[in-house]
Formats: structure tokens, C-alpha cells, sequence
């Protein structure tokens, strides 16, 4: 599953340079000359700096590739602990990630703080997470798993939410709000609140996937961090593809979607794996 030591030394060489392009891109409307093609990408108003350029792609596929690589990449005394550190920090991650981009939404974007600075940079601040949020989590993943390993610590104890009542109205509300927007996008329902189902639905998902039964933490850890790190991988590889693949306004809807696709698909593949583990008691889950 980890790649070995010296793709950390790839990993730094694509990201030093593809972070600098980045930036430059996102704020400095930077483009690379001889990345232009005439593909007109864009139309309308959708026409923005880099239509004609594969400056943005490239960066962002570099730049995933290259934290992959730092993040994936073996350690020197590599072993199961390790292991467990990895999968623990790339858990804690998504949660954390999670949470502050619902606390960032609903501060930014809900009308509910009539305040000047937030008005003020409600917007720079929603797109800069819209367009990064993969990016971040991959990061704080990096963040957590380092500071454990060189604090010498131990895989941490999981938490779960064993709030009864809490968990089912976050299960309902989630299943509620996809049908909702499933609906809306086919325009099965008309109702129009798709912006508040939006700050409810990652919240209410974030509840679902930290739920559990604190006594079975043990038997269930194994299952949850694979389908976790199947998740992730996944997301990743599908978002580089439609990074490439998709353009316009219906690019700024994938990167919607990938605010919640990791824990979304987090949910189904923990149910799978598990009944799979119940159902042929002869295989276990490996993390490795």
C-alpha cells in the first residue's frame, strides 16, 4: 500500500513548483504561454483567465500527485504502528476538515453574521475552500500524521458519537437531504433551499460517520480506517480525472460535491465492509 522512501523526494519536487504555480494562477491570473490550446473550454459567463490553458489542470494534478507521494511514501522504520498512525491522522482528518468547512459555510455564506469583515470576504473565503478543499485535507492529514509520529505518540483512542437520538436524526437528515437534492437537480422538486440543505447535509453526514458503539471501538476500528482510506483514494483519483474531463459551471459542481464526497462515500463502503466481515467470519480487514 506505501510507495517507497524516494517518492517523497518526488512528491517534493511536484509540489514545491506546482503550489508556486497555483497560487500564482488562483491570485495572480498567472498562466503558463505555451500550456494554450483553442479548445474554448468556456462560454459566456463562464469565460474566466486560463479557458484557453492548462495551467490550472496541471498544477492541481501535480500538486495532488505530489502530496500523494510525501503522504504515501514509506518512513524510515516503517511498521504497524506506523500504519495505524496513518490511517488514524487521515480519520481525524476528514472529521476536522470536515467540520471547518460546515463552521466556514455557515459563517460566509449563510446571511446569518451581518458583520462587515464577513461580508467583506465572504466570497474570497468560500471560493478559495471550494477550490481547495482536497488539497486541505490532504495537508492536515500530513499535519496530524507527523506531529503523532515525532510527539511519539500512540494511535488515539477512537470517539465515537453514541448519542442515540443525535445519530438517527443525522442519518435521517442526510438521507432526506440527498433525496432532496437528487430531486432538485432533476427538477423533481421545486421547492428552492438548496444552498441551506447544503450547510445542514455536510454537518449531518460528518455526525453519521463519526457515530458509533464506543464498547465495539476495537472491531470496528480496522473496517472504518480501510473504508476510509478506499474513500480518499478513490475521490482523488475520480477528482483528477473531472479536473481534466469537466469545465465551466459544471466543474464549480464537482468541486460542490467533493466538499462532501469523501465521508458520503465513506458511508456505504464501512457498511459493505462490515457486513462482508459478518457474513464470511473467516475474513478480516486488513489495514495493510
Amino acid at each position: 500500500m506505501l510507495l517507497p522512501r524516494y517518492f517523497k523526494f518526488i512528491g517534493f519536487f511536484l509540489v514545491i513548483p506546482s503550489l508556486v504555480i497555483g497560487v500564482l494562477f488562483e491570485f495572480a491570473d498567472y498562466v503558463i504561454p505555451f500550456l494554450n490550446y483553442h479548445g474554448g473550454r468556456r462560454r459566456g459567463a463562464m469565460a474566466a483567465i486560463g479557458d484557453h490553458n492548462m495551467t490550472d489542470e496541471i498544477a492541481t494534478t501535480l500538486l495532488i500527485f505530489g502530496l500523494f507521494f510525501i503522504g504515501l511514501s514509506k518512513l524510515k522504520n516503517e511498521n504497524d504502528q506506523t500504519l495505524k498512525l496513518r490511517l488514524s491522522a487521515l480519520f481525524w482528518a476528514v472529521l476536522v476538515e470536515g467540520v471547518s468547512e460546515s463552521a466556514l459555510l455557515i459563517v460566509f455564506n449563510s446571511g446569518l453574521f451581518q458583520i462587515d469583515f464577513i461580508q467583506q470576504y465572504d466570497t474570497p473565503v468560500l471560493v478559495f475552500i471550494n477550490n481547495n478543499n482536497l488539497v486541505i485535507l490532504f495537508i492536515t492529514y500530513l499535519l496530524r500524521f507527523y506531529y503523532l509520529y515525532y510527539c511519539n505518540k500512540q494511535s488515539p483512542k477512537p470517539y465515537y458519537i453514541s448519542f442515540r437520538p443525535l445519530v438517527l436524526a443525522a442519518k435521517a437528515i442526510t438521507i432526506i437531504l440527498l433525496t432532496y437534492i437528487l430531486g432538485a437537480s432533476l427538477d423533481l422538486i421545486k421547492i428552492k433551499a438548496l444552498d441551506y440543505a447544503i450547510f445542514i447535509l455536510l454537518p449531518a453526514i460528518l455526525i453519521w460517520v463519526g457515530s458509533g458503539d464506543q464498547t465495539k471501538g476495537e472491531l470496528i476500528e480496522p473496517i472504518r480506517l480501510k473504508a476510509m482510506l478506499i474513500s480518499v483514494g478513490f475521490n482523488y483519483s475520480l477528482f483528477i480525472v473531472l479536473t481534466w474531463a469537466v469545465y465551466g459551471i459544471n466543474y464549480l459542481a464537482v468541486q460542490y460535491i467533493s466538499m462532501a464526497s469523501v465521508p458520503l462515500l465513506f458511508i456505504p463502503l464501512f457498511y459493505w465492509l462490515k457486513s462482508r466481515q459478518k457474513s464470511q467470519p473467516g475474513v478480516t480487514v486488513s489495514l495493510s
